[in-house]
């Protein structure tokens, strides 16, 4: 099994499925142990409050509440486990609670599957395979012009406008302003990315950041998204425009 990250909740889901037999895999852009937990014990602070949907096991669960295969998540990348607000010392418990559930429940899931597929290769163990020197080619279509920015430059872009209108302090016409750049910006991060899968960008940390820079856009958009959709302040969200709590809302979650 594979774990992404690196913070308490990834280190402590790839410690609990490896004591439960699992083989581990642990992807990290940096050294173990310099995940987001040591940059939120050094000050940083959460006012997205969202998150992946998980069940108790740290199943990931799509719109229609049922389980992604082989999906698990843990840690800050999940929403729903602290409300409207995190109370401080409330993410110690977490990578706990959720890292321990989803690390034992990805390894239960990754050895039953691994058995399985192990066993259907050994029954078609006796299928043709290609001859030595049988020609291979991977084919990538590039834009056909180069890019008018570099990673960095639209990181910082996305970086202005999630700090101008995604803080915690919102309004209707703020996060409608977020959308129409993020819409803007979408664009012109895919085509960043199409040239750093065609191995267009000379730089490694430059590729590796134009193929992050997809989901950051898409994160910023469902933040936006369910902020607009929530018209009442709670917790660390803010709304100008709807400045107090709305007790319709009390007991909903905004699901994207």
């Amino acid at each position: 099994m594979v774990v992404v990250g690196s913070g308490g909740a990834g280190l402590c889901a790839a410690a609990a499925a490896a004591r439960a037999g699992a083989r581990v895999m642990l992807v990290t852009k940096g050294k173990a142990g310099r995940g987001n937990s040591t940059a939120y014990a050094g000050g940083g602070f959460t006012v997205a409050c969202g998150g992946a949907l998980i069940d108790v096991t740290g199943r990931v669960l799509g719109r229609d509440r049922e389980p992604i295969d082989g999906l698990f998540a843990c840690g800050e990348v999940t929403g729903g486990v602290d409300g409207a607000n995190r109370v401080g010392g409330n993410a110690l418990t977490n990578i706990v609670v959720f890292g321990l559930a989803a690390g034992e429940a990805a390894a239960r899931y990754s050895t039953a599957r691994y058995s399985a597929v192990r066993h259907a290769t050994a029954r078609h163990a006796e299928m043709p395979t290609a001859r030595a020197g049988t020609p291979w080619a991977l084919c990538v279509t590039a834009p056909p012009t180069a890019p008018g920015a570099r990673p960095g430059e639209l990181r910082r872009e996305l970086q202005a406008l999630a700090d101008a209108h995604l803080g915690p302090v919102r309004s209707a016409e703020g996060l409608g302003r977020a959308l129409d750049g993020l819409a803007r910006l979408e664009r012109r991060v895919a085509v960043l990315a199409d040239r750093a899968r065609a191995g267009l960008e000379p730089a490694a940390s430059e590729a590796l950041l134009a193929l992050e820079l997809p989901g950051a856009v898409a994160t910023a958009a469902f933040v936006a998204r369910a902020a607009l959709e929530r018209r009442e302040s709670r917790g660390v969200h803010f709304r100008e425009d709807y400045p107090a709590e709305d007790e319709a809302w009390s007991e909903r979650h905004v699901i994207l």
